[in-house]
């Protein structure tokens, strides 16, 4: 697995405090997005070959933690 690559950040809105994780699998389409992410200890994880497209996911608090599993369509 991966962070974001540049790609990623262009085609979507990231805001990502300082302490907070974002690990994408591989394949993995992103459009069109808003990713925030607040706090501290806090974990994205995209599984493999799933895609996002046109939706807000928002993370506020210390350790959260939210996993899409693989293939994924949302």
């Amino acid at each position: 697995m991966k962070t974001f690559s540049f790609l990623h950040y262009l085609r979507n809105k990231i805001k990502l405090q300082k302490g907070n994780t974002i690990i994408i699998g591989k394949n993995v389409g992103i459009s069109g997005c808003t990713i925030i992410i607040k706090g501290q200890n806090n974990c994205l994880t995209i599984g493999d070959l799933s895609r996002l497209r046109n939706m807000t996911i928002e993370i506020v608090g210390n350790g959260c933690k939210i996993e899409i599993g693989e293939r994924c369509v949302i």
